[in-house]
């Protein structure tokens, strides 16, 4: 069952797209999303084959944030120079949305080595350690780093973009996603507006769109006024009717 409330800020958060050879602002995808770690986990060289580079055995080596890693000989086979390095990291593949981006051949310049990517937020589904009132905060626009998105084709649970998680995406690493009607999806016009303001709130810590900013407040601050009002009352067996306490929900 979902904790967030059936009152949605717009019906519908979700539509179909055109099918198009590139990705659209707003654009549900998947994607090998990669988690940030305490500790940088590089592979460095046990065993070296000088005729095969591919051939070379590795190790996993765990370096501090403010450690120096040292440099390797050349690996030419792997496309690997001395100071670069092969990182092991933990992720998951999760669904995205698109938030824009770019071809690299004004970085590069050379159009044959031309690549596009994509800068996207992560979608993480809502765990069972998620109270009820985390939900609606999430959903009353009360966390600058949260937008809530309610369990609607394609996401088949209530769930959260997280904008502190937002990476980089190569074109050919993200696999569009499609509906129960086999149409790509992405995020209804409607809602993208507070998903664009709200985001950039996260960015730069103004609104991009005062009314829509204005529209969400009053949204987010009804639907807890709503919650508040309706939660029940928890009475000790010697309570009188004037010693009423309220049950409070656990936060995490």
């Amino acid at each position: 069952m979902a904790k967030g409330s059936p009152d949605l800020l717009f019906p519908k958060y979700f539509s179909a797209i055109d099918d198009g050879l590139d990705f659209y602002p707003g654009q549900i995808c998947e994607a090998h999303v990669l988690y940030p770690l305490n500790l940088i986990n590089v592979l460095e060289i046990a065993k070296h084959d000088p005729v095969d580079d591919r051939k070379t055995l590795f190790k996993i080596k765990s370096y501090g944030p403010h450690e120096s890693i040292p440099s390797h000989i050349p690996l030419p086979q792997l496309k690997l120079e001395s100071n670069e390095y092969y990182y092991v990291g933990k992720g998951k593949r999760r669904p995205v949305i698109v938030l824009g981006g770019l071809s690299t051949e004004h970085w590069t310049m050379r159009p044959h080595q031309t690549e596009k990517v994509y800068l996207c937020a992560p979608i993480f589904s809502v765990k069972e350690r998620h109270s009820q009132q985390d939900v609606l905060t999430m959903q009353a626009f009360k966390y600058s780093n949260i937008f809530y998105l309610p369990p609607q084709d394609p996401l088949e649970k209530e769930s959260a973009v997280r904008f502190e998680m937002i990476q980089p995406f190569m074109a050919t690493s993200l696999q569009r996603t499609k509906n129960v009607d086999r149409n790509f999806v992405g995020l209804s016009t409607d809602i993208f507006s507070p998903f664009a303001n709200h985001l950039t709130k996260f960015l730069t810590g103004d609104a991009l769109d005062k009314d829509v900013d204005a529209f969400c407040k009053e949204y987010g601050d009804l639907l807890l006024q709503s919650f508040s009002a309706r939660r029940p009352v928890q009475r000790s067996p010697e309570a009188s009717s004037e010693n009423v306490e309220e049950v409070r929900e656990p936060s995490v």
